[in-house]
C-alpha cells in the first residue's frame, strides 16, 4: 500500500493504475516514477548495447534489455564465458554462471561501489536507501501521530534521526548535545530527514566497515544544517 504524492489518498495498492485513471490529465505514470518514486531524471541504459531504455510500468519500470536482440545476445556472452571456462551444463548454464566465484565477487563488489558513489542514483546507492527508509517509515506510521526529529552533538560528529519517542531515543545520548529539535505530524518530519541527509549527502560518514552511510555528520558543517532546518 502507498500513498499518491499528487491528490494525497493514502492505501493505493496500485499506485500506477491510479495515477492512470485519476491523474492521466496531470502527469505520465513515467514522469510520475521518476518525480516522486526515484527523484532523478536519469534513464538506465540496456546492459547489452548502452542505448536508453524505455520506460513500462511504474511496478517494473524498467526492464535490463531495450530488445530480445540485446536480451539473446547478452545470453551468448554469458555462454561464451561458460565455454572458455569449461563451466557449461546443458541447460543449466545460467545457474552455473551464477554460481560461479568470480560472478558472485565481482556483483558484490558492484553493490559496494554503488552504496560508496556519491554521485550514484541507482539501486543499492545512498540515495535509493534514504528513498527506501523514507518509504518503509511513511507505510508504517500515522500521518496524523507527532513525530519529532533532532540533531545531536557528540564530540567529533553530528547525528541527525527522527523518533515518535523522543524521551527514549534521547535517553540513548544522556551525555551529549541536544542541538535541535523539530516536532510536527510524522510524515512532514519523515520527510525533512529525508531531505536533510539528501542535501547534505556529500557530507554524510560511513560506517565502521566503509560498506554504507550513516546519519552521522561532521562537526564543521553544523551551522550549515542548522541555517536549513530553520526554514521548518
Amino acid at each position: 500500500m502507498t500513498k499518491c504524492e499528487l491528490c494525497g489518498k493514502q492505501g493505493i495498492k496500485w499506485i500506477g493504475k491510479h495515477v492512470s485513471n485519476q491523474h492521466s490529465h496531470e502527469i505520465t505514470p513515467r514522469d510520475y516514477y521518476h518525480r516522486f518514486i526515484l527523484m532523478s531524471e536519469e534513464v538506465p541504459n540496456c546492459e547489452s548495447c548502452g542505448k536508453e531504455l524505455v520506460f513500462q510500468l511504474i511496478s517494473n519500470p524498467y526492464s535490463r534489455f531495450c530488445s530480445k536482440e540485446c536480451r539473446y545476445s547478452n545470453h551468448s556472452n554469458i555462454l561464451s564465458e561458460l565455454h572458455k571456462n569449461q563451466t557449461y551444463i546443458g541447460t543449466s548454464h545460467f545457474n552455473t554462471y551464477n554460481s560461479l566465484e568470480s560472478t558472485r565477487e565481482k556483483r558484490s563488489e558492484d553493490a559496494r561501489s554503488r552504496a560508496l558513489d556519491k554521485n550514484s542514483n541507482g539501486f543499492n546507492s545512498e540515495y535509493s536507501m534514504r528513498v527506501r527508509n523514507r518509504d518503509n517509515l511513511k507505510s508504517r506510521s500515522d500521518v496524523k501521530e507527532l513525530r519529532s526529529l533532532y540533531l545531536i552533538k557528540f564530540t567529533d560528529k553530528l547525528k541527525i534521526g527522527s523518533t515518535n519517542d523522543l524521551n527514549r531515543r534521547l535517553g540513548v545520548y544522556p551525555e551529549h548535545e541536544v542541538v535541535k529539535i523539530i516536532t510536527s505530524d510524522s510524515h512532514s518530519i519523515i520527510d525533512l530527514e529525508f531531505d536533510t541527509l539528501v542535501k547534505f549527502r556529500n557530507h554524510t560518514l560511513p560506517d565502521e566497515s566503509n560498506t554504507f552511510y550513516t546519519e552521522y555528520l561532521p562537526l564543521d558543517i553544523l551551522d550549515e544544517i542548522l541555517d536549513h532546518l530553520s526554514s521548518y
